[in-house]
């Protein structure tokens, strides 16, 4: 829904409707044909990314598992990246980093970590159940994992 009030101001000026109309439809089309030049590129003769960050926030179960599923299908056309606090999701990535956060007298460092497999299980079993992890933990993770 698009309002324009009589008397709209740029700088102080008055502008009127059909310039904010024009300089709006010229914004559209300009997105139009981005969109058409994205879906005209073939995507094997072009190396594209997405990052995804806070994707999944407030979902859990099965409704993360989906977003993970649809992630993963994304994945298999480009490369994809994405910031998560889910184990659902965590768990269907190709590969799994824990980034870490370390303040030592007010310096704030981060660190990258690869995981391996056994690591990755740790991570996925501590994002499910908090800084103590079981067997029962473990287990939850390995089935996450497909």
């Amino acid at each position: 829904e698009l309002l324009l009030k009589k008397g709209a101001s740029v700088d102080g000026e008055q502008v009127p409707a059909l310039v904010l109309l024009v300089v709006l439809l010229l914004l559209l089309l300009l997105l139009l044909l981005l969109v058409l030049l994205l879906l005209l590129i073939p995507v094997d003769h072009c190396r594209w990314r997405r990052w995804w960050c806070a994707c999944c926030r407030g979902v859990g179960g099965a409704t993360a598992d989906a977003v993970g599923r649809r992630l993963s299908d994304l994945a298999q056309q480009g490369q994809v990246l994405v910031v998560t606090h889910s184990p659902q999701v965590a768990a269907l990535g190709q590969h799994h980093w824990r980034v870490e956060k370390h303040v030592v007298q007010d310096v704030t460092t981060s660190t990258v970590v690869a995981l391996d497999d056994a690591a990755r299980i740790d991570e996925i079993a501590r994002m499910l159940s908090g800084d103590t992890i079981t067997d029962e933990a473990r287990a939850a993770a390995q089935a996450l994992l497909p």
